[in-house]
């Protein structure tokens, strides 16, 4: 089984997606998907016609401590 997935947006996705903006004021800035797959499909919903939101992997030791 996978394991879940975190992802942070950056504030430049907010600026870009109304979606990840409302996101973020009711939410914070990290969200946690159930896997990578549904972050993208997420990301692609999210995404305007023209513009992308990307998803990153990151390495572990560059996330900082979320308080959920």
């Amino acid at each position: 089984m996978e394991e879940s997935y975190v992802v942070a947006a950056k504030p430049s996705a907010g600026r870009v997606s109304g979606a990840v903006g409302e996101w973020v004021a009711e939410s914070g800035y990290r969200r946690r998907f159930d896997s990578k797959a549904a972050a993208r499909e997420w990301a692609r919903e999210a995404s305007l016609e023209g513009r992308t939101l990307w998803i990153h992997t990151g390495r572990r030791n560059q996330m900082k401590p979320t308080h959920e």
